[in-house]
């Protein structure tokens, strides 16, 4: 018994799935990216953010008037 050889496998769903697969590979990429950069900028003293500091991973501690600011 051939398993699956009488269907003959598409060239469309062979780049349907290679596609699927790079993008996965890419969000999977930029999100460990994401993860080390906040990790090495966790206790980074400089304010990296010039526009919003609500994301900020120190907006808790942070002296700065812009972020006293923010949070009141």
């Amino acid at each position: 018994m051939k398993p699956h050889l009488d269907q003959p496998f598409r060239r469309r769903d062979f780049f349907m799935a290679a596609a699927r697969s790079a993008v996965l590979a890419v969000m999977a990429g930029f999100a460990v990216w994401q993860e080390a950069k906040r990790r090495r900028l966790e206790n980074d003293p400089n304010c990296i953010r010039l526009s919003v500091c609500a994301d900020c991973v120190e907006f808790g501690r942070c002296t700065k008037p812009k972020a006293t600011a923010t949070r009141v």
